[in-house]
């Protein structure tokens, strides 16, 4: 049986992907600094900072896991441009320990980055199309990348992902709740990308572990869609009507940085795990998972 360590396991990502792999029959070890009490009885949950690397590598040592998968990130984008170091210590300086801790020990490395490190002038990216991160969450991210990449076992994951968490803020969760309190929203028909559910990607992660695949790949849907489409088809499965509005992003309006169409490329992803995700059905299942919730 395989052992598989989740840097931050308990987070929207992390606690998903734990589920499919103990359904798989791997055994799962978490690190996380949330303590959720007994909900994770399942698996060995370690609450500790992942920052404190001295801890983080006695964890390694002692547990000796076959793979790691790192899906621990800041997402609060005014935060990384806010503070800078903070976000290059867990997406950069975190992976480059691990990169160290490779030459010692041996694992496969696999790391979620993000569709942001493209500047957003094109669209459809494919993996090797050169990397123009315009602020400090995405540029960091690609640095990450780049120790990753140095690696001898690794996969880096290129996506944008949607889900609903009680502990993390997301796209899909904020219009879940307003739409439920019938509230009116506002989604950018300018924005454009072509993102996966947590479940759909924690699937994906699956099949490239079976298939033991190396390099760089976009796990995203089958098809580009605006901010604004995306929140209808949240409003229509509310059976809400006439509270998503349209709005543009103007690039003057901010001094954060934001590319405009991050949509990637399917191609290599069809190739390597033979299926397709599509946007409607990812969102259907998260949205069914928070109603299955809600009634407990």
């Amino acid at each position: 049986m395989q052992k598989v360590l989740i840097l931050g396991s308990c987070g929207m990502l992390g606690s998903v992907l734990c589920e499919y792999l103990l359904q798989s029959n791997y055994q799962v070890i978490g690190i996380d600094k949330v303590n959720l009490e007994n909900k994770f009885e399942k698996y060995k949950l370690y609450n500790i900072d992942l920052l404190d690397f001295f801890k983080v590598e006695e964890i390694i040592f002692q547990e000796k896991p076959n793979i790691i998968i790192n899906v621990a990130a800041i997402v609060n984008l005014n935060l990384c441009e806010e503070n800078y170091e903070l976000a290059k210590l867990l997406h950069v300086d975190l992976n480059e320990r691990f990169l160290n801790l490779s030459k010692k020990i041996s694992f496969k490395f696999i790391y979620i980055s993000t569709d942001s490190v493209f500047d957003g002038t094109k669209s459809n990216y494919i993996e090797e199309d050169l990397a123009i991160p315009l602020n400090n969450y995405a540029k960091t991210k690609f640095l990450g990348e780049e120790e990753v990449k140095k690696m001898e076992d690794y996969i880096v994951i290129r996506t944008n992902i949607y889900g609903y968490s009680d502990r993390q803020n997301s796209l899909l969760k904020w219009a879940y709740d307003e739409l439920n309190k019938d509230k009116k929203i506002y989604g950018y028909k300018n924005v454009i990308f072509n993102p996966v559910s947590i479940y759909q990607l924690a699937d994906a992660i699956l099949i490239l572990i079976q298939k033991n695949f190396k390099g760089v790949l976009n796990i995203v849907s089958d098809k580009p869609i605006s901010k604004f489409e995306f929140l209808k088809i949240i409003e229509e499965y509310l059976k809400k009507k006439n509270l998503v509005q349209e709005s543009i992003l103007e690039d003057e309006n901010s001094n954060l940085k934001r590319p405009k169409n991050t949509t990637l490329s399917i191609k290599k992803m069809e190739n390597i795990i033979e299926k397709r995700y599509k946007i409607e059905d990812g969102i259907t299942r998260v949205l069914r998972g928070v109603k299955n919730e809600n009634r407990k």
